[in-house]
Parts: C-alpha cells; structure tokens; sequence
C-alpha cells in the first residue's frame, strides 16, 4: 500500500442531503479510542494526521473531509472528492462510515453506478474501493503492459 497515497481516479460525491449525518458519524469515531492509531507516549489517543479535537475545530463533514487530507469541491449536489495525495492515515476509515451515504457524480461520461476512488500507493500498490453501501469493497487487480506487435 505504502507510506503515501494518491488518488488516481474518483467519482465519489457526498449529497448536501447526507452532510449532517455523515458529519456526525465522522465525529462519532472520535469516542472509539480502540481504533485511532495516532497517540502520545502520555495515553492520548488520536486519528493519524488528524487534530485529537476535530469535532470542535471542523464544523462541517466538508471540513472533516478537508482535515483528513482530501481535495474536495462543492457543487450544486454535494461535496465532490477529487484528490488526496499524502501519507497514508485513516482517511478509509472515515470513508467507510459514510459509504452509505455516497453517491457517484452525475455527469454525462459516468459509466459507473456506484461510488469509488481508486488508490495508488508509492510502492506502485492499486486498489479500488466502491462504496455506496454499509460496507466498503475494495478490489485490488495487476497491470501488466504488453508490447503490441505490428504485423
């Protein structure tokens, strides 16, 4: 997977209908001690990369969204993900307890009816994750490049 991560491609919108929702669930995971990875030599517990008191400095799932290290945008519809390049944190996590809630982007070249974001990490590692359900899933697949012979 590696230490940092990109997106290679997404078609992944959170619906202005489904903001508060999924910004209190993120916030929620703020009482789940047992799965931050973050923390201090004292006890203090925190999500990788994120500020231990996020549901006070972010006020919105946009916000939350932005702290987590993604690039995002809002549009008529929603908050529209499009990057996220930089090490590798818990930002899956938050993404899986708002699965349900997303949505692909409406345009006229989607092919795809569900949500996902495909990942590349530094050690050339590829994955993709679909959402719109309970659960994540997460494929991961080779590519191998082949020479076309001219014949």
């Amino acid at each position: 997977m590696g230490y940092y991560v990109h997106i290679e491609d997404a078609n992944c919108m959170l619906p202005h209908k489904h903001a508060d929702l999924a910004y209190w669930r993120m916030c929620d995971l703020n009482k789940h001690d047992h799965l931050k990875r973050g923390g201090s030599s004292t006890g203090e517990k925190w999500f990788s990369w994120m500020d231990q008191n996020y549901p006070e400095t972010c006020k919105t799932a946009q916000a939350i969204l932005i702290e987590l290290g993604f690039d995002v945008e809002e549009e008529d519809d929603g908050v529209v993900i499009h990057a996220y390049n930089n090490k590798s944190g818990q930002e899956e996590l938050f993404l899986e307890v708002i699965s349900d809630l997303l949505r692909t982007v409406t345009n006229e070249n989607s092919t795809q009816n569900k949500p996902f974001i495909v990942w590349r990490g530094e050690d050339d590692m590829v994955w993709k994750d679909i959402y719109g359900e309970k659960t994540v899933r997460s494929l991961t697949g080779v590519i191998t490049f082949q020479e076309n012979p001219i014949g």
